[in-house]
């Protein structure tokens, strides 16, 4: 508390109640006070709780404190506190933000993410993507084409969340929390309004999505892009939330994984048969070095990677996809991605290291190339907290470290610290990370065929928690 006096000293007033009278006990329901012990908040329930929660004014400024990590109210002039969890992300709206008119649709630039979301909604959650670049913090400049999963047929476009690669997405303490979705979106024509669905789906035990009915943990129809006056082409940033008190909860089907060994979070394309010549939507992509296209930048991998992404369709049978989507869930855990460093490529069109498939598949086998491999943690919840980072050969059966019960949330998959390898501490700066694992040219090509995995914790020392990241192999 004294940390916040000076920035809210005359702005702030305390009131001790009892919290079995008047309205405390929804108070505590509603700002989930009971799981999170203590939360402040400017605003009160009675200004939005069947609806949005009041947002910013348009007219915002950076918060002198925070500076990019959040949008300040120029009317009152300080931040907008969280709301309480089970406002965020309401499920009728599909909230969006227009990036580019460029009619290329290649010059696409980050923007605030409080420009798309409340920044309190916003600072809650983190979107778990897998996708050469980190979309909300760096310069796009690695999207092959623009690209639906089957063309102008309906379909869905499924992001493959597979325990042999990731695990511990979204954990919360032995269950799986989703939020939302959020992906790029390529509008042909801005002015006519584009309509898709959200779904969460499980795997097929042969492998690929199951696409039947039973298998869908969750769809949301009929979500739509905004409406725009301008008639050229553009792109969109897309936050759909689902409504979800708690999130959307999965339950592990495996112990030893804490998730379903497979499951596909995905946007659902109706078909459009005007798409792409005058009207349509579709999503950024960058293409793997076997998808057979012309692209210049996109993925960089070994040969011989699995297809990461999948087209799932109802009437006919569902097949992968050679490319990476701007889409994941919403997730309240930070994130985790493995980049590979190879300076022989100009496929992501910058400088700096690829953060899915090359770090998930680099070539290390010195034929030519011998990639280099790097971490990158990132949080919005806690943008500048303490980050821990370890690693293991290959993962671990999954460990909660209860003597930390209270301050450490999510399963440690790097072991329990006999088989753990302390690779480094540091401090988030803005949200992002970056650790070096071994520059190009050192990795030995002995290594071929081992994987080893990483995780970090990310501690948010303002309010003394902790929580796990996501664990990911790298294979060598």
């Amino acid at each position: 508390m004294h940390g916040l006096a000076k920035d809210y000293e005359g702005r702030m007033t305390f009131e001790v109640v009892r919290f079995d009278e008047g309205d405390s006990p929804q108070r505590i329901k509603d700002y989930g006070i009971d799981k999170h012990g203590m939360l402040i908040v400017d605003q009160d329930k009675k200004e939005g709780v069947d609806g949005i929660w009041p947002q910013p004014d348009a007219r915002t400024r950076r918060s002198r404190d925070q500076e990019t990590a959040s949008e300040v109210n120029e009317a009152g002039g300080w931040p907008r506190l969280p709301p309480p969890p089970s406002l965020l992300f309401p499920a009728t709206l599909a909230h969006c933000i227009p990036l580019s008119t460029d009619p290329t649709m290649q010059s696409i630039r980050h923007l605030a993410a409080a420009a798309a979301l409340a920044g309190s909604a916003l600072s809650q959650v983190n979107p778990f993507l897998f996708y050469p670049q980190d979309p909300e913090r760096q310069t796009i400049t690695c999207t092959s084409f623009v690209g639906r999963p089957d063309m102008s047929a309906r379909a869905e476009a499924l992001m493959e969340l597979s325990t042999q690669h990731f695990r511990g997405v979204g954990d919360a303490n032995g269950i799986v929390r989703l939020f939302g979705v959020y992906h790029w979106c390529a509008d042909e024509k801005l002015s006519t309004i584009e309509t898709y669905d959200i779904v969460v789906r499980n795997g097929a035990a042969a492998g690929g999505p199951d696409m039947s009915t039973a298998a869908e943990f969750l769809r949301i129809s009929g979500l739509t892009t905004p409406p725009s006056p301008n008639p050229g082409r553009g792109t969109w940033i897309m936050n759909d939330g689902f409504g979800i008190s708690g999130g959307l909860v999965i339950f592990p089907s495996n112990p030893q994984t804490l998730a379903p060994d497979l499951y596909y979070v995905g946007v659902d394309l109706p078909a459009n048969p005007l798409w792409p010549a005058t009207d349509g939507h579709s999503l950024f992509r960058a293409d793997l070095l076997n998808a057979g296209t012309s692209s210049v930048f996109g993925e960089n991998h070994r040969l011989g990677a699995p297809d990461p992404t999948w087209a799932g369709r109802l009437t006919a049978p569902s097949f992968s996809t050679p490319w990476t989507y701007i889409l994941g869930p919403y997730v309240t855990s930070p994130n985790l991605h493995l980049g590979g460093i190879d300076p022989t490529s100009n496929r992501l069109g910058a400088p700096g290291a690829n953060l899915s498939m090359n770090g998930l598949f680099p070539d290390i086998g010195g034929q030519p190339r011998r990639d280099g491999l790097m971490v990158r943690v990132t949080d919005n919840l806690a943008p500048f907290g303490l980050v821990f980072l370890g690693a293991s050969a290959g993962f671990q059966q999954p460990f909660f470290v209860w003597p930390l019960q209270t301050v450490l949330i999510g399963h440690s998959f790097i072991g329990d610290g006999t088989q753990t390898i302390s690779l480094g501490l540091a401090t988030l700066s803005l949200g992002a990370r970056d650790f070096a694992i071994a520059a190009p040219n050192t990795l030995s090509s002995a290594l071929v065929g081992q994987s080893f995995a990483f995780q970090a914790i990310v501690w948010d020392t303002n309010i003394n928690l902790a929580e796990w990241t996501n664990a990911q192999e790298v294979h060598l």
